[in-house]
């Protein structure tokens, strides 16, 4: 599949192969009726034009999430899960169903980040992954004295959450498992 990015809707947008030949063909009516250097404008600029091809796009759950914490390697694995359920109630949010954030991270300003921009007072991802990834970065910047999960959950407690009873739902999520 062929997908391009519509930055007006926040979502991938998949051209079909009719548009793609339509797209060819009108270059090449512009090539042989205006002459070549009119077709190779247009053809500049749809190259400008992100097309981005996503074989296999799995959707976000509970296994697809913990297979790819571990291959990011990931420090406190359960800690992540029970954030994905607080936060985008399992997928289900409308902040993860417009951004693919499910972790509610804001746009990071100080460290590098996978994020696209801000929708809805949130960062907005191209994809769950990418909002996984950009969490790898903040465990990475936020984490270096953190020494287990206990520790862990209070860091997340006194610098990533909004909510004061934060620790606490994690603590619930944890303890029912």
């Amino acid at each position: 599949m062929i997908y391009y990015y519509s930055k007006k809707e926040l979502t991938m947008k998949k051209i079909s192969a009719f548009q793609y030949a339509g797209i060819l063909f009108l270059l090449l009516f512009i090539g042989s009726s205006f002459g070549l250097s009119s077709a190779l404008k247009i053809n500049n600029f749809i190259e400008k034009v992100p097309i981005i091809i996503r074989p296999n796009q799995e959707v976000l759950n509970e296994k697809n999430l913990r297979n790819e914490i571990k291959k990011l390697n990931l420090k406190y694995e359960d800690v992540i899960i029970a954030q994905y359920k607080i936060e985008s109630n399992e997928g289900k949010s409308h902040i993860f169903k417009e951004n693919n954030n499910f972790l509610g991270l804001k746009e990071a300003k100080l460290r590098p980040t996978t994020a696209l921009g801000t929708n809805l007072g949130h960062a907005f991802y191209s994809d769950w992954r990418n909002c996984l990834i950009d969490y790898s970065l903040w465990q990475l910047s936020n984490t270096r004295s953190i020494n287990n999960q206990e520790e862990y959950i209070q860091l997340l407690g006194s610098i990533y959450a909004e909510d004061q009873s934060y620790m606490d739902k994690i603590n619930n999520i944890l303890n029912k498992k």
